[in-house]
């Protein structure tokens, strides 16, 4: 893309010495002009038949690239185009006169250029036949360089001068274009130069819009009535050029062809216009304008070509100084109508196939309903838990079971120590006999306080005997039915003493189960009592369990950093293989709901609540 630097480029390829300067020079010149260039060289005529590498951009660009589309340029004798994954390759041929006769190739231009857009190529083609001319005028002139080792014909220097001019015509444009401080006076300076360059009475240039192509300047003219019959008929001129995406001239040449002109006949003739020549401007592959030039004698063929060859350098140049002064609602516009034409058109087919798949996706997502569920972790517990304490204190005899073992109704579980019990069952049957023998004599005696005294005795003795013998009876720990044992293992606690009510052992039992479930505060509002869901535990995973919720308990429990709220379910079926305290995962199903709801709830219930928080 040319900028400011362009007429300072020009001067150091003017002051340039040495060929390879100059081509070095040249090939960043061209970089600048035409967008999406990733690599490029210049092949000049060493002087003895072979083509050496003169200039290469980037510096690192290894010998053998563009290697094949050279070959091909060299063979054919014309520009050569080849497409590679990434975009095009592209040879253009220097032709000179000279010793090796008419004809001969004396050098290559090749280019890498990034995406399949034949717009592109078309337009790095015109600026590559452009700068020819200076390329080929420029290195006349150096001894050695394009065969030449000697002065060059006079037939060759009238050829490389009308290039040479030629280039630096359209530079001198494409700088002025760059300059201007906006697209107005761009557009009118612009059209000021092709009416002095091409000999014209008069250049306009129309610009596309919805309804097609609208005239914007007119040379030597600052302000026209758009509303004029004219005006009308040269905007269907330019559509006309512009629907067939070709440059149309006025006359028609000699040689037939199917080109449609009635609009140009029709202002032609209305505008009493001896000769036109209409040429569509393009940017990056979009028809965005047209120019218009009339003048008194017809255009040739070799101008009408080197027009289209300039308007594809001025088209992306005025379509980027249009954008820089859109405002933001025709920004959006225009940006929303080049993704509509990007998505209906053939180019990058395997994109377009992944969007609309994923649109496709997202539309039957917002459509398919599917069950809510609810998900949580959750423990198992049976459904009755019973402790098994100590009925007196005492000390540890012996533990038969421990938890994780599965024992019967009636199963010994530990024993307590009776010693100390036997003693007092002693003491206790010797307190009664001696109170009873001594109840006896009070009562021979016919002393009636004593006899009392000692009865009240011996009945306490009697109660307290009753007790330690109930005791003794107790000193066993069954289990109350069977189950298993969840809690408790006194293997370790031999001889340690135990309070009243201690709990010994937790057993449950193995028919009947629970479902505690941990649910997030976030998910909570959407459980209620009778819901159905599905149990999957850690331990027997591919298996299932229908589940029920009971309870919902409103108290919340921190875990982990987060509110966690406990729900009870019960387990429909029991198994075997269940135990109390294995984890999994409950899904409870709490309605029906769109699978794109389900999937991005919780984000958009979490913009709404930041959004309401930082609202004012």
């Amino acid at each position: 893309m040319p900028t400011a630097g362009a007429h300072a480029l020009w001067g150091e390829l003017a002051a340039a010495d040495a060929a390879a300067q100059r081509c070095a020079l040249w090939l960043r010149w061209l970089f600048e002009l035409v967008p999406g260039c990733a690599a490029g060289v210049v092949l000049l005529d060493d002087g003895q038949g072979s083509l050496a590498t003169t200039a290469r951009m980037p510096q690192g660009l290894a010998p053998q690239a563009l290697v094949e589309v050279v070959t091909q340029a060299v063979e054919l004798g014309v520009m050569a185009l080849r497409a590679i994954p990434q975009g095009h390759e592209m040879a253009v041929p220097l032709h000179r006169s000279g010793p090796g006769g008419p004809g001969r190739v004396h050098g290559v231009v090749a280019l890498t250029l990034w995406g399949h857009d034949a717009a592109a190529v078309h337009q790095a083609e015109g600026a590559v036949r452009w700068g020819m001319g200076w390329l080929m005028g420029g290195l006349a002139d150096v001894k050695g360089v394009m065969g030449v080792t000697g002065a060059p014909s006079t037939a060759a220097d009238d050829g490389a001068s009308a290039q040479l001019l030629r280039a630096r015509q359209a530079l001198d444009i494409t700088a002025g274009v760059v300059n201007e401080p906006g697209f107005t006076p761009a557009a009118m300076g612009l059209a000021e130069r092709l009416a002095r360059v091409f000999g014209c009475t008069l250049v306009q240039l129309g610009w596309c819009e919805a309804a097609g192509a609208r005239l914007l300047v007119r040379s030597n003219t600052a302000w026209h009535d758009g509303r004029a019959q004219v005006v009308g008929l040269a905007e269907q001129a330019m559509n006309e050029a512009l629907d067939q995406g070709q440059p149309l001239t006025w006359p028609a040449p000699s040689t037939p062809d199917l080109r449609a002109r009635m609009a140009h006949e029709a202002y032609a003739r209305a505008a009493a216009v001896p000769a036109l020549l209409c040429v569509p401007l393009r940017s990056q592959g979009l028809l965005v304008g047209a120019l218009l030039f009339e003048r008194e004698r017809p255009f040739t063929a070799e101008e009408a070509d080197a027009a289209d060859a300039l308007a594809a350098l001025l088209g992306p140049l005025l379509q980027l100084r249009r954008q820089a002064e859109e405002t933001v609602p025709t920004h959006l516009r225009r940006k929303g109508h080049a993704l509509a034409a990007w998505a209906v058109g053939s180019r990058h087919a395997g994109w377009k196939l992944l969007g609309g798949s994923a649109a496709l996706l997202l539309l039957v997502a917002a459509l398919l309903p599917v069950t809510h569920r609810v998900t949580a972790p959750a423990v198992l517990e049976g459904q009755t838990q019973r402790a098994a304490v100590a009925p007196f204190a005492g000390y540890i005899r012996s533990a038969s079971a421990r938890a994780g073992d599965a024992v019967q109704a009636g199963q010994l579980l530990a024993t307590l120590d009776d010693r100390d019990l036997q003693l007092e069952r002693v003491r206790w049957e010797s307190e009664l006999e001696m109170a009873t023998r001594k109840e006896r004599e009070a009562m021979a005696a016919a002393d009636r306080a004593v006899m009392r005294q000692m009865s009240a005795q011996a009945a306490q003795a009697q109660a307290q005997l009753d007790l330690v013998r109930e005791k003794l009876l107790r000193l066993e720990i069954r289990a109350p039915f069977a189950g298993v044992v969840v809690k408790g293992d006194l293997s370790q606690l031999l001889g340690a003493p135990v309070e009243t009510g201690k709990a010994l052992f937790e057993l449950a039992p193995l028919e009947a189960w629970r479902v505690i479930l941990k649910v997030d505060e976030r998910d909570i509002a959407w459980v209620k009592a009778g819901q159905g869901g599905e149990l999957m535990l850690s331990g027997l995973v591919g298996q299932s369990y229908a589940v029920k919720v009971q309870r919902v308990l409103s108290v919340a429990e921190a875990e982990e950093g987060r509110n966690q709220f406990r729900v009870e379910a019960q387990l429909a079926d029991g198994v075997a293989r269940l135990r109390p305290g294995m984890e999994g995962v409950v899904k409870v199903d709490v309605g029906r709901a769109s699978l794109l709801w389900v999937w991005t709830h919780r984000l958009s219930d979490w913009l709404r609540r930041t959004a309401w928080e930082f609202s004012p």
